[in-house]
């Protein structure tokens, strides 16, 4: 009798797994607050990270050099590991669609606003005139998403004309609560509409529970990102100095992003006006690289 496969399958891989940075790179937690994120510094800081990384990778006379000031090839590792994580490389789950319910709701809005406005503002206009200016005020009929917007307005007018609740509408309390009564007798816009306009309102503005994880789950990436921004940024800057005191061959320096190729008209500088590199890192700006 053949033997039973007892050889569990392998698991899928997570790819939306995020590692733990505290872990990966531990770092001070007042160095982490000192760290500024500028909006030049959120740019160059990917950038930099990856010249510096190919420089490394494609001379191993950078890697040498560095080599003696304690670099690895653990160390490279890590900060492509850094590079990664700040980068995003983690899968982002797909933003959940606007449900059935939801789209319903707001096309049934966007129907009714467009002959039913009409209707109450000709209604209103014979024997209410002032109340019909103050409901249709700065509101016409919209489309899509706006409709919801001017429909609520509308609603929240004709609650208020009916409680009588503007103090500054004391002297026409009466003709206000008598033009909504005037809408309510010729079921033009009855108690029971505006119930149901409010339920449809509410379905259309009422984020679903996978938009609530969504948002939730989007805001820990974010802070996850900024996390990893922030050690990334000072794995590079320990490095590139390490590196811009450490390294003299220019093209060496080119490499790793620490210095920039001299112009043609270069060659005509006088000795004495020759740029100096020695702290190059603070003007030079990289752009990110292209890939082939």
């Amino acid at each position: 009798m053949a033997k039973k496969n007892t050889k569990k399958a392998p698991k899928p891989s997570k790819t939306g797994f995020l590692p733990d940075l505290a872990t990966l790179y531990p770092v001070s937690q007042v160095a982490l607050d000192k760290f500024e994120l500028t909006p030049h510094f959120r740019q160059v800081i990917s950038p930099r990270t990856f010249d510096f990384l190919r420089g490394v990778n494609v001379r191993p006379e950078i890697f040498k050099a560095l080599s003696e000031k304690g670099f690895t090839t653990q160390e490279a590792q890590l900060g492509w590991q850094l590079l990664q994580a700040a980068n995003g490389t983690y899968m982002m789950e797909e933003r959940p669609g606007v449900s059935q319910k939801q789209i319903a709701a707001e096309v049934e809005l966007d129907q009714w606003d467009e002959p039913n406005f009409e209707i109450i503002d000709v209604s209103l206009s014979i024997m209410f005139p002032e109340q019909r200016d103050y409901l249709f005020e700065g509101l016409s009929p919209q489309q899509g998403p706006a409709a919801v917007n001017s429909i609520r307005q509308l609603l929240r007018r004709v609650e208020i004309l009916e409680s009588g609740s503007d103090p500054n509408r004391e002297a026409t309390r009466a003709e206000d609560k008598a033009a909504i009564k005037e809408l309510e007798t010729t079921q033009i816009l009855t108690k029971a509409t505006r119930k149901h306009l409010a339920a449809l309102i509410e379905i259309v503005e009422t984020p679903s529970e996978d938009d609530v994880k969504h948002v939730e789950r989007y805001n820990k990436q974010q802070a996850y990102h900024e996390d990893a921004l922030k050690r990334l940024g000072l794995w590079i800057k320990k490095w590139r100095t390490i590196a811009k005191r450490t390294i003299t061959r220019r093209s060496d320096l080119i490499s790793l992003g620490l210095a920039e190729r001299r112009k043609k008209n270069d060659a005509d500088t006088l000795p004495s006006e020759t740029p100096n590199t020695e702290n190059v890192e603070s003007e030079v700006v990289v752009d990110p690289p292209t890939t082939p």
